[in-house]
């Protein structure tokens, strides 16, 4: 299979998924009583953008004419997230 079927498919929603990650833990929380509008909104940012983030990463692979540019892109990113997941959970 090609490398762009990888690029683009499980590695784009992997991506996707490690960066809406990374959101919920950068975004700020406030207040501690209850769920207030600020935790509300901490979850509903990074589920509405979603899609978004996974179209970019689904698009770019597609798009870009240099390959090898495009996966050390999407893997040092992908590195990046998960040295934040684990770094601040």
């Amino acid at each position: 299979m090609p490398i762009r079927f990888w690029l683009a498919g499980p590695l784009a929603f992997i991506l996707s998924l490690c960066l809406m990650a990374v959101l919920i833990l950068c975004l700020p929380h406030q207040g501690n009583n209850g769920l207030s509008d600020s935790q509300l909104y901490h979850m509903i940012f990074p589920t509405i953008l979603f899609p978004l983030i996974w179209a970019g990463c689904f698009f770019y692979p597609l798009l870009d004419s240099n390959l090898k540019r495009a996966s050390s892109i999407m893997l040092g990113l992908l590195f990046l997230s998960s040295v934040i997941i684990f770094l601040m959970r």
